[in-house]
Order: C-alpha cells, then sequence, then structure tokens
C-alpha cells in the first residue's frame, strides 16, 4: 500500500480560502493533490481535535506512514500545550508531520523530535505559569471578599421588584453590578411578563383592583400594562399571520378571539411604539 500526504489547512471564520496555503505546499516542492487537501474554517482558539475536518481525517482517513504536512505549526491546535498533545497523538500513530516554518520540516526525524523535547519542555512551562497566575488571582479575589467564578444571573423578576422598591434605574443598576442598559432591558422583560398575565386573567371574573393585586402591581398602572397586553397581542396576531399565513379567523381561533378583536388589536400597530422586548 502506498503511503499518502495530506495537506491540512485552517483559516479563521473572516478568511475566504485557502488558497495561499496551498500554493505555499507547491513552492517548497510538494505535489498536492486536491484530494488530499484537508480544510477548516473556524477560529484559532477552536483545539485541533474539535475542529471537524481535522478530527475527521485523524480517525478515518490518516493511515501509519501517512504524512501530514501544515504550513504553520500553530495550525494544529489552539496553543503551545494543544499543539504539543496533537503532534505527540501523530506520531504516536505513525504519521509523519512535516511543518513548512520550522528548521526542521519534519517532526518525525531525530532532529525533529528533540525540537519537539524542547517545545514539549516549554509547553509544560507555559502550562505550569497559566496554573500559578491563576491560583494568584483567585487568591487575591478572595483576599478582597469577592466570589470566584460567573456572577449569579440576575432575573427580570429581581430588576422589577428592586425598581419597585428604589424606582430608579440608577440605584438599581448599582445595587446589582450591572449597566443601566441591561438594567432597562430586563425592566421592560419583567413588564412584559406582568403585562402577558395580565391578557391572560382577562377573562376571569376580577375587578381591576383584584387583577392589579394579583399582579403586584398599582391600580394607577393597570391601564398602562393593559395597554401594553394589547400591544404584545398585537404582535404575537402579526407573527402568526406572517409565519404561518393565517387568516384573521384562524387566528381568532387559535387565540381564542373573536374576529373583530384580532382586527382592532392590529390597529394598534400603527401606532408609532417600540417594540416589546423578549
Amino acid at each position: 500500500m502506498s503511503h499518502r500526504t495530506y495537506f491540512y489547512c485552517r483559516v479563521s471564520t473572516t478568511e475566504q480560502t485557502t488558497a495561499n496555503q496551498v500554493q505555499a505546499f507547491k513552492d517548497k516542492g510538494y505535489d498536492v493533490n486536491e484530494q488530499f487537501v484537508v480544510e477548516d474554517n473556524v477560529s484559532v482558539l477552536v483545539p485541533a481535535l474539535a475542529r471537524k475536518e481535522f478530527n475527521c481525517m485523524v480517525e478515518h482517513k490518516l493511515a501509519s506512514g501517512d504524512t501530514l504536512v501544515v504550513l504553520k505549526l500553530d495550525r494544529l491546535g489552539r496553543d503551545n500545550i494543544d499543539v504539543q498533545k496533537t503532534i505527540d497523538m501523530l506520531i504516536e500513530k505513525g504519521i509523519n508531520v512535516h511543518c513548512l516554518d520550522l528548521p526542521v520540516k519534519d517532526l518525525s526525524t531525530a532532529e525533529g523530535k528533540l525540537m519537539l523535547q524542547t517545545s514539549r519542555a516549554f509547553a509544560e512551562f507555559e502550562h505550569n505559569r497559566i496554573r500559578e497566575w491563576t491560583a494568584e488571582g483567585q487568591a487575591r479575589v478572595r483576599a478582597k471578599g469577592r466570589t470566584i467564578g460567573r456572577p449569579k444571573r440576575v432575573t427580570p423578576e429581581k430588576v422589577w421588584e428592586l425598581w419597585k422598591q428604589k424606582h430608579s434605574i440608577v440605584s438599581v443598576a448599582k445595587a446589582l453590578d450591572i449597566s443601566i442598559s441591561s438594567v432597562e432591558r430586563l425592566k421592560a422583560q419583567a413588564e412584559n411578563q406582568i403585562a402577558r398575565k395580565l391578557w391572560e386573567m382577562r377573562r376571569l371574573p376580577l375587578s381591576r383592583a383584584e387583577q392589579a393585586h394579583k399582579l403586584g402591581i398599582p391600580v394607577s398602572v393597570y391601564q398602562r400594562f393593559l395597554t401594553l397586553a394589547k400591544r404584545l397581542c398585537a404582535y404575537e396576531i402579526i407573527e402568526l399571520k406572517r409565519e404561518q399565513q393565517l387568516t384573521d379567523k384562524e387566528v381568532a381561533e387559535k387565540l381564542r378571539m373573536n374576529p373583530e378583536s384580532v382586527q382592532r388589536l392590529q390597529a394598534l400597530m400603527t401606532l408609532p411604539e417600540q417594540a416589546p422586548a423578549g
């Protein structure tokens, strides 16, 4: 069985082609068969074996005695540590690894392995240094009394409760340590949730005061939430008609409304108001 030579190219998601890499292989004297060119269009941050085409090549195409050619060493991993692991894995499988930007092109030779030993030592040093930096950073955070890890998710309900108490976007942002724009977005989501609940209970035999009490809102803002509820329903109607091509009658049946109400709610969309938050 004749041994084959594969050429692996990786470009970032912002690039369009690997043609320049293929040409570089040809310029170095390789006879490039397009059938054996493997391409991945992924970020450099993706580990080698997490790349779809690279993983497929390793698992189903490369065989002992074959050669894998790359233009640069960084094509074989996200960082020095990942590159080292990838090369070790390939050599263990009996694959000859050629890297065109190194003084020793064939990493499978004695000279190449010696260079890899140096690279491996640097990779271990880099790994240990990262661990030390991480530990030192965590210690500094703990010393300041702060919690390590991802901050707790701020919910629309939490923002709404604080806003009812403080009545200030700025004070809520400071209390939750989030941006003013985040408070505004989450507050809008909370109001939409309340409006949807109000719309669902509109058929219940409850007075406005009773509905407001159940929703935890003052009676004075009931009408504002009712208007918001109608507008949200109007958006839903328009989406149903656009995506499912339904008639007013079909929409009315789906939403348990009468066609006249569907038409009235659609008329609300002619009013100049910003779309509800999701």
